[in-house]
């Protein structure tokens, strides 16, 4: 078993960036995001494409406050360990949100705090950047306020 590292892939060798033990890998339609601090973690996208979409949409949230803060300059490679291999997909380091762990919990923090996702949902639509595919396994919380986590080509249709 490898042991449980992230790398930023530079010139064709991998550098380690953070030891992260134990880690989990949490996976989306589109995406994989792992952990590296508390406070930050990677998005992994198996093309450059993918990650340079997400990359683009989530930075001009951000800037809003309708996502998470994206900490890389661009759209890089990374690898992480996973079992007995290294998968090397192209990603960007971006803060964590706190998420819902189930649909009662976004129920209740919806019936405290009635207009956040209308907010959200129409934000994220006047930019042209997602608010369609807003559900307890897309959004999280920074700092009380209510974010958008996905911004794959899946959550714009």
């Amino acid at each position: 078993m490898l042991e449980k590292l992230v790398y930023l892939c530079k010139d064709n060798y991998l550098e380690p960036l953070i030891q992260t033990v134990p880690y989990s890998i949490s996976e989306g339609c589109e995406a994989k995001f792992v952990q590296i601090t508390k406070t930050k973690g990677v998005k992994f996208f198996w093309t450059k494409i993918e990650a340079s979409r997400s990359f683009n949409r989530q930075k001009k949230a951000a800037l809003h406050k309708f996502g998470p803060k994206v900490f890389s300059e661009d759209v890089e490679r990374f690898g992480f360990t996973d079992k007995n291999a290294i998968h090397i997909q192209w990603g960007y380091i971006t803060e964590i949100a706190k998420t819902f762990n189930s649909l009662k919990e976004l129920k209740d923090y919806k019936s405290k705090n009635i207009n956040h996702m209308d907010i959200l949902r129409a934000g994220l639509r006047k930019m042209r950047i997602g608010g369609y595919d807003l559900h307890f396994n897309n959004i999280g919380i920074i700092r009380r306020r209510l974010v958008c986590i996905d911004f794959g080509d899946e959550s714009i249709r």
